[in-house]
Parts: structure tokens; sequence; C-alpha cells
């Protein structure tokens, strides 16, 4: 028969090895008696101390961003001056109450352990932290040219919800889909924002091209099997279509001509 010397007559055992819980702490007067089976009694006394376990806590956040940074701060549920010690993912320690700021670059879910030691009563708390994915913020474009007073649409991806600027020459600053009617030369850049509340952004460059008069000679002679150079000019880029035959290049501005006959190019 075991007493437990707490003072409560419920504190008490009858098997050999009991397993017992201080709830406070103190020194308690454990006493056992035996019997054996003839009837024979042996009494004996023992003092056992329960030392107080503080019990940890952590507060900190659950989820965040990849690419950002976590404060974790520890306390105690009961009042006390115990050793902390800090175990992070990566094997990084830290003795001290309140761990300094943690980078997480990579996306997934990590276990902040906290270890209170007071007196060699240790409490062993661990705070799940969730890091969420950085969205991809994809466009259609990374740069495009448009003619001046037309427009161009812009899309972009791997979000949940966009954000446009500058406000600009765009028909709408959100959704994935904007039309731009730039009236300079503009860079767009777009932040995605995920389903988590994470953002990334990227930019687009659109380029307005200004009108342009192409010019060529109205009338031009030549002898018959000889050749001349036609000159086009006003553009950056020049195809010849139509009638070509007799044409060295559809594709210059300059061209050497010897027409088979007379002809309009």
């Amino acid at each position: 028969h075991w007493n437990f010397g707490t003072g409560e007559a419920k504190d008490t055992a009858n098997v050999q090895n009991p397993h017992f819980s201080f709830l406070q702490p103190g020194t308690f007067p454990v006493s056992l008696r035996v019997q054996s089976p003839f009837g024979c009694v042996q009494n004996v006394k023992s003092s056992l101390t329960a030392f107080q376990g503080l019990g940890g806590k952590i507060t900190g956040p659950a989820e965040l961003c990849q690419q950002a940074s976590a404060q974790f701060i520890g306390s105690t549920l009961l009042p006390g001056q115990p050793k902390w010690e800090w175990i992070f993912h990566d094997g990084t320690k830290v003795s001290s109450q309140n761990a300094p700021l943690k980078a997480y670059n990579t996306a997934g879910t990590y276990d902040v352990k906290l270890v209170v030691d007071n007196g060699g009563c240790i409490d062993t708390v661990v705070h799940q932290l969730i890091v969420n994915a950085t969205p991809t913020a994809q466009l259609s474009h990374a740069e495009v040219n448009v003619c001046q007073g037309s427009s161009v649409t812009l899309t972009a991806s791997g979000g949940a919800a966009y954000s446009w600027t500058p406000a600009a020459g765009l028909t709408a600053t959100t959704g994935a889909s904007v039309q731009a009617s730039p009236v300079t030369n503009t860079t767009y850049t777009v932040t995605v924002t995920s389903d988590k509340g994470c953002t990334n952004t990227n930019s687009v460059s659109t380029k307005v091209v200004r009108p342009m008069q192409v010019q060529l000679p109205a009338k031009l002679s030549v002898c018959s099997g000889s050749t001349l150079q036609l000159q086009a000019s006003g553009a950056a880029a020049y195809k010849w279509i139509g009638t070509t035959a007799g044409l060295n290049n559809t594709t210059l501005s300059n061209p050497v001509a010897r027409p088979p006959a007379s002809m309009q190019y």
C-alpha cells in the first residue's frame, strides 16, 4: 500500500510499481506498507521533492509568405526565470527568451521548438509554421510594340488577384487582362497575389510606334534591259508586294530593278 503524502485520501495505490503525478510542487512524505503472505508487515518511508514545471508557450505567426522573416516570443504559463532554448528546423539553436528574426526562403511546413528548463523540470513546446509559396507572376509579353492610338492586351497569370500600375493608358487597374493604350513609352508593372496573400511582381515594356509616311519617286525611266535602283524611305522595315518581277530583293528599301516591261512596283 502506497501513500504519496499529498494529504488527499485518494492519492494512494495498491500495486507494486505504481505511477503517480504530483500536481503541485513541494516535498512529499511517501510511505510504503508491505505485507507478506504470512501476515508480516514492513513500513518504509522516504521523501520526494516535486519541482515546479513552468510550462512553455510560443507566440508567433502560424503562416507567412516565402522569403519573409518570422519573430517568435517565448513565455511561461507560470511565473519563473527558466533557461530558454530555441531549436529550428535547420539545426540552429538560440539560448534567449525571444528568438531573433528567422528568415524562411523556401515554402513548406516547419516546426519551431522551445525548451523551457526550470531547474531540471523541462517543458518542450512545438509551434508549426506554414510558409506559403510566392506566386510566379507570368506575363504574356516581356516587351511589346503598339501603334500610336491603338491598344494591346496585357495578360498576367499565376495568382488569384492582379493589380496594375501606372493607371495611365489602362482600361482597368485590376484583373488578369487589361487593355493598354499608352501615349508614350511606358513600363507597366503587375502585382500578382496568391490565394494565401503572397505577392510577386513582373513588368512589361510598351513602345509606342509613331505614324510613318513611306516615300517613293512617283515615276522613273530605264532603258529596256537595263537596271536602276529603287529607293523607298520613311520606315524601319520594307516589303515589296504585288508586282515584283525584276526585283533582286523584296525586303530592302533599295532593291535593284530590271523591269521586263513598263510596270508599277
